[in-house]
């Protein structure tokens, strides 16, 4: 779907609409770039007509629930019912606060809260069968809704490793966290089916302007949306244990590593194996650059292969084989080939 290019409430300035005089001309109000700079948003994109709205990410509150349709059937001589799965429901709750610096602001705000309410209703076209204009829904109202990294399609937070070349723990878990970040755009949102909509201005609590006679512009409002999630991608497990959709909800790409540390091994014991592949992606830094690097890597490498290696060993096997590949493309097993300890390719 086509970016909609007519919507301009994804820039936030205090004077778009008009100067206050009231203020200094210098003033800079810190939410505009709070929006514009840190891309800090919440955005809406109107699935029938591709239309946006985007508003700052004041959130005052989140809430998920996750509800699993079971049937319970009794039969006799059973102490529990047989229980059959329908489902699994994802519902939202987000509010968030609108507030406004000026009576510029607070009259666009008023019309981000209109389009969003104008977001609640279908798509029409006209009827050929109809001797008079006559509407018939298109498409319901489906909305795109993204809230930061929070309510988003799920994506993978850092590259995978070229041809499963392996870096380390350390390593690829910095460069997954280093990765993980978000889009402020409506398209990369969760398609909702939006059951409520409901704000408030708190009149007596918050400040009108009085724009003119007979007219005012709310000061903020408080915004509520309740809706239920229409998944995009297959949830659940295949039957090899693996995730179909491993990133789901939130991105977040936890590393797998093949040498971790058992769940149930000591504290001591899995402190003592961080260290050590944090140290040997600190010496790595040295000892593969330079002079004899190569030879210097070979031999990690190989210290790395053998059966009964220390976790620092291993750790700096490793370290090794990224750095062989990152200077000259090349990989450990081609390198370095050895018969009788299988490559890492292999």
């Amino acid at each position: 779907m086509a970016k909609d290019r007519t919507d301009d409430s994804n820039f936030f300035w205090q004077n778009k609409y008009k100067k206050d005089v009231r203020q200094a001309e210098q003033l800079t109000d810190i939410t505009d770039a709070y929006a514009n700079e840190l891309k800090m948003v919440l955005s809406f994109q109107h699935v029938p007509t591709g239309k946006t709205v985007f508003f700052k990410a004041f959130i005052t509150d989140y809430t998920e629930n996750f509800t699993s349709g079971w049937q319970g059937e009794k039969a006799f001589g059973r102490t529990d019912p047989i229980y059959r799965y329908s489902g699994t429901e994802r519902k939202i709750k987000l509010s968030f606060d609108v507030p406004a610096a000026s009576e510029s602001e607070a009259y666009e705000n008023m019309g981000r809260i209109q389009r969003l309410v104008q977001f609640q209703y279908p798509s029409y076209y006209r009827s050929q069968f109809s001797q008079v204009d006559e509407y018939v829904i298109g498409q319901s109202p489906l909305v795109r809704i993204k809230a930061l990294n929070l309510i988003a399609k799920p994506q993978s937070g850092a590259p995978t490793a070229d041809k499963g070349m392996k870096i380390g723990a350390t390593n690829i878990r910095k460069v997954k966290f280093d990765n993980y970040r978000s889009s402020p755009l409506p398209e990369g949102g969760l398609i909702a089916a939006i059951n409520n909509l409901s704000y408030n201005i708190e009149i007596g609590k918050a400040a009108l302007f009085e724009k003119a006679a007979n007219t005012v512009l709310p000061q903020i409002y408080k915004v509520t949306l309740d809706f239920s999630v229409m998944h995009e991608n297959t949830i659940g497990w295949d039957d090899g244990g693996d995730a179909l959709t491993p990133n789901f909800p939130y991105g977040a790409d936890m590393e797998t590593y093949p040498d971790s540390v058992a769940a149930d091994a000591s504290y001591g014991r899995r402190i003592q194996s961080e260290r050590a592949n944090q140290a040997a992606a600190d010496n790595a830094k040295s000892k593969f650059t330079g002079a004899f690097s190569k030879l210097r890597r070979k031999k990690a490498y190989k210290r790395g292969q053998k059966e009964g290696a220390s976790d620092y060993d291993r750790a700096l096997g490793i370290q090794a084989e990224q750095s062989l590949y990152d200077e000259t493309g090349e990989y450990a097993s081609e390198a370095w080939p050895d018969k009788n300890a299988p490559g890492v390719w292999d």
